[in-house]
């Protein structure tokens, strides 16, 4: 999965999720996309500082390519679902977001996406991401 690979401290279960906001309204090279995917970025650096990384494209001059956080607790996961639901009540009309996990553990990696919009935000599909790779540690 481009984007997603990278170490693991050995011994660790990790969930590393890379995150792209979409709209309804605003194509990806609209200033005002790029706004919001700013917007979400630094929600999620103020809420996950040690957990996000940002990989850009070269040439790309900074511009955002792939969000990527990894996650190593079950609380970090909660954090992560927190931001994305606060992020997606400003606007939900149109706001959007896609994430790609791969899972990494000990008995190997798995992968798979969720897209998460205002209307399946409280899902339990994060939880079960999380219960799949931590189990009931926190």
């Amino acid at each position: 999965m481009p984007g997603l690979q990278g170490e693991t401290p050995e011994g660790d279960n990790a969930i590393r999720f890379k995150i792209t906001p979409s709209s309804d309204f605003y194509s990806e090279d609209d200033k005002r996309y790029a706004s919001e995917a700013f917007e979400l970025q630094r929600a999620l650096r103020h809420e996950l500082p040690d957990e996000v990384e940002l990989d850009s494209a070269p040439g790309s001059k900074g511009a955002l390519t792939d969000l990527i956080v990894t996650i190593t607790t079950s609380g970090g996961i909660t954090a992560l679902a927190e931001v994305i639901k606060a992020w997606l009540a400003t606007r939900p009309v149109h706001r959007q977001v896609d994430l790609e996990f791969e899972i990494d553990q000990k008995k190997g990696k798995h992968t798979g996406s969720l897209h998460i919009d205002a209307s399946n935000v409280d899902s339990q599909q994060l939880a079960e991401i999380a219960d799949a790779a931590f189990g009931s540690k926190g």
